[in-house]
């Protein structure tokens, strides 16, 4: 079950999914901070974390962090209902995700930097 991290154990359980990247620890430590931010996990490996970002041109939207899934769990239809929501109730209407430029996406894709991989509209 995708929930959002609220308690010091999923707090805990976030930190150690990405604790191989010092980067990626300070990215959750943002998402847990940040009043526009949150952090969700499921399973033992899956973390996302969802940012609102301001745009003059295009409105706010959600900004997906970072996200890294656990094996066997639908993106599209297990955890994206639930990012869908809480983007709902942070009062945007849109979610989107681009390729890291300094993390594995290339490695393991292929994809070229900052690639757009999702803009949803809901």
């Amino acid at each position: 079950t995708c929930r959002q991290v609220r308690t010091l154990e999923d707090v805990r359980a976030a930190l150690r999914r990405v604790s191989h990247d010092e980067r990626l620890v300070e990215t959750v430590k943002a998402g847990l901070t940040r009043p526009e931010s949150a952090v969700f996990v499921w399973g033992e490996r899956g973390v996302a974390v969802l940012t609102i970002l301001h745009s003059e041109i295009d409105g706010d939207f959600a900004w997906i962090t970072y996200l890294q899934n656990e094996p066997g769990v639908s993106l599209k239809h297990d955890i994206g209902p639930v990012l869908t929501l809480w983007a709902e109730v942070m009062g945007v209407s849109r979610i989107a995700a681009a390729v890291d430029r300094e993390g594995p996406w290339t490695r393991l894709t292929g994809m070229r930097p900052w690639k757009l991989l999702l803009s949803l509209e809901f």
